[in-house]
């Protein structure tokens, strides 16, 4: 059997949404999906979960009221936690340092790191470090919305012998 994944789509909330203390976090209630938790071997079948802010707050193979929150069918999918990414390097786009010197810009980077960042997080990476290349830059745009990606640890300069 092949299992489709919708790697936690509430990285998309952990990425974008910035909930003050003051405010009731939004909800967001998967349903009809089975989950993987990373700890059990089998999954938990046609189940739901209710996601409060960037916390899980249920899983239930039972209906779970929330009537304030927004309903995401996953149509039968696996859910899964986050996927970590220990080395990667967000922001190099060629062949070799020399290529990316002689035939790039540095808009053509921060337009690529973007795209990166995005493509981790829609693949269901929740955290990525990078490994060299990348700077605070990026980061500062996650954590502050402006574009999507996951939470971001940039490494700087590259270290090397």
């Amino acid at each position: 059997m092949r299992i489709r994944s919708i790697g936690l789509v509430s990285a998309m909330l952990l990425a974008t949404a910035a909930v003050a203390q003051d405010e009731t976090p939004k909800q967001t209630l998967f349903t009809n999906v089975h989950v993987f938790d990373g700890v059990n071997e089998a999954r938990i079948e046609n189940a739901s979960v209710l996601v409060e802010g960037n916390l899980i707050k249920t899983v239930s193979t039972e209906a779970i009221e929330a009537p304030n929150a927004e309903v995401i069918d996953g149509g039968g999918r696996t859910l899964t936690p986050g996927f970590i990414e220990a080395h990667a390097h967000l922001m190099l786009m060629g062949p070799s340092i020399a290529a990316m010197e002689t035939n790039s810009t540095w808009e053509d980077f921060a337009i690529h790191g973007t795209r990166m960042a995005e493509m981790y997080l829609m693949q269901g990476f929740t955290t990525v470090r990078d490994a060299g290349g990348a700077g605070g830059g990026l980061r500062r745009a996650i954590d502050a919305g402006q574009i999507p990606g996951p939470r971001f640890y940039p490494s700087g300069a590259f270290l090397g012998t």
